[in-house]
């Protein structure tokens, strides 16, 4: 909700500024003001939906907030271990797949494979997988200033490098903040510093600067004098956080949609939501059938100022645009009501004291509800094989136990 927030906040500033320091035509701003308010009334109606969900669930919700004993955070050791190893074995299965051998050819073809990677789309989340378990590792070393520094140098180069994503930084960033937060105050408040945060920051336009000349233009490309990083980390921001970013995209969505309701997409923003759990491979191998393309795949005539439409990339319908693109207000207010009760209900589960459980699921300010089964099901095969590692280790330990017992050294 803080990144929505933010998307919505910094296209009001940037309105007002236009119209406060006559960067554009007082005519022009005030036709684009104009032309946001249906849009922002149904968005402040779509997320009084999500409320009225997460009250309906949940309505004393209480803090999210866990003391961890040393049985809770070794199990929170082998649940990270796992995901690093199951997270980069994906990635590098999706690499040899798509014929890429080495890291270097990799980063040269990142385009490119980023829009090939349909077919074993799948393994290429195991980046996010790899990072999150190295958070959880840094939670686990809580205190160990020194270990903890080591996974998170670990955890930068691997979301950086590894990631498709202009900003892979940000796969580091936010379950660090949110997982520490929850379970690891101190080490928050530890890495919370303004010295600290001033570095990262730095880090993050740099590496947003040079990661974006990389994915577009190859390694041969790159310009690393720090007036053309910043300009290109710049650019690369306000495509997201200025007056023609993330919420401006969302408002022509609506309009567009009220305009024409032919261009609803008739449900099939629900189907993407279950279709996509299935990986594309199982949909063209197994069940015979094309999987069906993301919902938002090439739907820049909708959200785009100018028409333009990629191709090969699936656009950003921002939260509530994922719900109102199926039907207008009718998925609207079923979509995000549902989604709130659904949030509700996991975060009672997780909340329960009777519980051992921590649940961390997607809903994102780009892309809504989109990916939230699938990461779940993901999700759930990690705790499996988490809880099968932590019984073997017992058993282990117990066998070595027993030895000393029935089998004293001589």
């Amino acid at each position: 909700m803080a990144f929505l927030a933010l998307a919505v906040v910094s296209d009001g500033l940037a309105l007002l500024g236009a119209y406060w320091f006559e960067w554009d035509s007082a005519s022009n701003v005030i036709d684009r003001m104009q032309a946001e308010v249906i849009p922002t009334m149904v968005h402040l109606l779509g997320l009084a939906g999500l409320a009225v969900g997460l009250a309906i669930s949940d309505p004393t919700a209480a803090p999210i907030a866990r003391r961890l004993n040393d049985g809770e955070k070794g199990f929170l050791g082998v649940t990270g271990w796992t995901l690093i190893v199951t997270g980069l074995s994906m990635k590098l299965a999706a690499m040899y797949l798509m014929g890429i051998d080495n890291l270097f050819d990799y980063l040269d073809q990142l385009y490119v494979y980023d829009t090939s990677i349909r077919e074993f789309g799948f393994l290429d989340q195991g980046v996010g997988f790899a990072v999150f378990g190295i958070v959880l590792l840094v939670i686990d070393y809580e205190g160990k200033i020194v270990r903890q520094a080591t996974f998170l140098m670990v955890g930068m180069a691997v979301a950086v490098v590894f990631s498709t994503s202009k900003s892979g930084l940000l796969l580091l960033v936010v379950p660090f903040f949110l997982l520490t937060r929850t379970l690891s105050p101190k080490t928050l408040k530890a890495w919370s510093r303004l010295p600290v945060i001033a570095v990262v920051g730095v880090l993050f336009i740099i590496g947003l600067g040079i990661k974006t000349q990389i994915k577009y233009g190859g390694l041969a490309t790159i310009d690393v004098t720090s007036e053309n990083v910043i300009d290109v980390a710049q650019a690369t921001i306000q495509a997201r956080f200025s007056g023609s970013g993330l919420y401006r995209g969302y408002t022509h969505l609506v309009n567009r949609l009220l305009e024409d309701p032919s261009k609803r997409l008739d449900f099939a923003v629900a189907g993407g939501v279950f279709s996509g759990v299935v990986p594309r491979f199982v949909w063209n191998e197994i069940l015979s059938v094309e999987k069906p393309e993301h919902p938002f795949h090439a739907k820049g005539e909708l959200i785009h100022e100018d028409f333009i439409v990629d191709e090969y990339g699936n656009d950003a319908p921002t939260l509530v645009g994922f719900a109102f693109a199926d039907s207008g207000f009718w998925s609207l207010g079923l979509y995000l009501t549902l989604g709130g009760m659904m949030l509700g209900a996991i975060r009672k589960f997780a909340v329960s004291r009777n519980r051992n459980v921590l649940v961390l699921g997607p809903s994102l300010a780009e892309s809504g509800f989109m990916n939230i089964l699938y990461d779940g099901a993901w999700g759930g095969i990690v705790i499996v094989i988490s809880w099968a590692l932590v019984k073997l280790r017992s058993a282990i330990k117990l066998v070595g136990v027993r030895r000393i017992v029935y089998e004293p050294s001589h």
